[in-house]
């Protein structure tokens, strides 16, 4: 049975100024793989890096981090936004994949197809890319069950490469609950065939706790450069 997103899930459509970040962090997704593989000359990049910079000159008025909305409170109202813009599943983050995570019977699973950007070894993905991925998808698996916890312990078992430019289907879920531990394990597979797996643990964690370990540790580093 298909279950219901949870209050905190980003929707998928959305509008405004919330679309445009959205359609910006996916302009910026094709740059950062043509940096990394196209063989124009040197003139041609230096002409891009420049259009960059001015580009981001745009982007250099008030800012503000997810660290800070937390401190200031308006996190929790705005908290589908701050979701959408995380390092792994944010549709606004230039830096992620992203990951479409479902869930349902309560198993989270994505399908993901890794672009240069994520290589490691000539043709594959990072391990360290497949080991942060398993860590989103324990993650979602233990919010979306209805805790609040963090990681404690990751350990990934590399069967065979996990390949760029093909789809891969991640799944993980909560094998057993002894609070305030959970345990998880996960799956990657391409083609059928099994490529990773994981086990993790997560602990589970009070308000008072979240309060004390979300906040910016720098609050000068709030400012974009």
């Amino acid at each position: 049975m298909s279950e219901k997103p949870p209050y905190w899930a980003a929707p998928e459509v959305v509008s405004g100024e919330w679309a445009s970040r959205r359609a910006l962090a996916g302009a910026i997704r094709v740059l950062s793989e043509r940096c990394i593989t196209s063989e124009v000359d040197g003139d041609a990049l230096a002409r891009a890096e420049g259009l960059v910079r001015s580009a981001a000159a745009l982007l250099a008025g008030a800012q503000k981090t997810s660290g800070a909305a937390w401190t200031d409170r308006t996190y929790p109202h705005d908290i589908q936004r701050y979701v959408d813009r995380g390092a792994l599943v944010g549709q606004c983050n230039p830096v992620a994949p992203p990951l479409r995570i479902t869930h349902r019977d309560g198993v989270s699973t994505c399908e993901v197809t890794l672009d240069e950007r994520f290589v490691g070894a000539p043709g594959i993905a990072h391990g360290g890319v497949v080991a942060s991925i398993f860590d989103q998808m324990c993650g979602h698996a233990v919010v979306w069950s209805g805790h609040r916890a963090l990681t404690i312990e990751l350990t990934v078992e590399y069967r065979h490469p996990t390949p760029l430019h093909r789809p891969i289907r991640f799944d993980a879920r909560v094998s057993r609950v002894a609070l305030p531990i959970l345990h998880l394990t996960g799956t990657g597979l391409h083609q059928g065939r099994t490529i990773a797996t994981c086990r993790a643990t997560f602990k589970e964690i009070d308000r008072a706790t979240a309060e004390r370990l979300f906040a910016p540790a720098d609050e000068e580093g709030r400012g974009g450069r």
